[in-house]
């Protein structure tokens, strides 16, 4: 039954984790899992129904069903609706996010009592460490059936700035996605673009052990095998980014800087997507085309406002919004036409 907790010290000074304790703490004793709604969310009336179809998808796993526009989960979202890849599991190097989560019943029923203790003020980075030690995985659906709606934070997070879904869709289709979609498990590079810097998670590299490294683009072009002269090829003698509109008016809004950082992200963001899809069975790709091309559309046009510095996301204008939009698409596709050459020249 749903059951509405408020913070049980409403006066003190505000901490997520103090409030988070109650709720996880309210699980029914004949339940199998137990899920959690932040207030600051938006979802479609079928919400419960996605999540009892996500639990059954996932029985032993976390569910978390949002992720935000520049976390590494957000980039693996942005990934699999890129690619037509209906799951992906969440990173252990990135926080869980907590605004709409299910667990099993057993693992939300533990919480309380692993955080007792706690002086630790936010609640993702205890559910994180939490569901760390009882070795359960989290999943996140894609599309995000949940959408952050809030501006301004009662617990002390505005300087977070604008956080929204990396890819929030009302999708018809996702029943079905949730039941037989395919599940993108790992992933070798994620090109991650965060407060403007463009950079890309590493999983394997010699050396490190399981430790993924998280390096600037240039250091990790080795890692991938690409060069410098692959993402710029062309660009001066051909007009950089004043031979499109689209860029022309991102540079010109947001500086070179950010325009060459977003350019760079895009293109290793194709490169990547490119290499996915070509082990995607078709079979396990849910819904038509136009689904397909909607989920493509969303995930593209959060990449260019979710990259900024969270400062600076409150100025991006609906015109602004739509060349990041575009000029994602046109490096993205860029991107893919790479890869997919090389592919080709590879088999030859």
């Amino acid at each position: 039954m749903p059951r509405l907790v408020v913070d049980p010290d409403p006066h003190a000074a505000p901490n997520p984790l103090r409030t988070a304790k109650v709720a996880w703490g309210a699980v029914s004793p004949d339940a199998t899992h137990h899920v959690v709604f932040q207030d600051d969310i938006s979802a479609d009336e079928d919400i419960l129904n996605r999540v009892t179809a996500a639990a059954a998808r996932h029985p032993q796993a976390a569910v978390a069903l949002y992720a935000n526009w520049d976390t590494r989960n957000g980039e693996l979202v942005r990934i699999a609706a890129l690619t037509g890849i209906s799951w992906v599991r969440g990173r252990w190097d990135d926080y869980v996010p907590t605004v709409a989560l299910s667990m099993p019943a057993d693992a939300a029923r533990g919480f309380p009592t692993f955080t007792r203790a706690m002086e630790m003020k936010f609640d993702d980075e205890a559910v994180t460490l939490h569901l760390s030690r009882q070795r359960c995985h989290t999943y996140i659906p894609v599309p995000n059936p949940v959408e952050h709606t809030g501006e301004e934070s009662i617990a002390g997070m505005n300087h977070h700035g604008i956080r929204r879904s990396a890819c929030h869709v009302l999708d018809p289709d996702l029943p079905e996605a949730l039941a037989v979609g395919a599940v993108l498990e790992r992933v070798d590079f994620i090109p991650f673009l965060r407060f403007g810097e463009s950079r890309v998670v590493l999983d394997h590299v010699v050396g490190t052990g399981d430790t993924p490294l998280c390096v600037e683009w240039r250091e990790a072009l080795p890692h991938m095998g690409l060069a410098y002269w692959d993402l710029f090829d062309g660009f001066r003698a051909a007009g950089g980014f004043r031979v499109r509109p689209d860029w022309e008016q991102v540079e010109q809004a947001l500086g070179e800087d950010y325009a060459l950082e977003l350019w760079i992200h895009c293109f290793l963001l194709g490169w990547q997507v490119q290499r996915i899809s070509e082990h995607v069975d078709p079979l396990w790709v849910t819904g038509s085309a136009e689904r397909h091309q909607r989920l493509a559309s969303v995930a593209l046009s959060t990449i260019g406002i979710g990259g900024l510095q969270r400062t600076r996301r409150a100025d991006v204008t609906p015109a602004l919004r739509e060349a990041l939009t575009t000029a994602a698409e046109h490096r993205v596709s860029m991107g893919r036409r790479f890869a997919a050459r090389n592919q080709t020249r590879a088999q030859q």
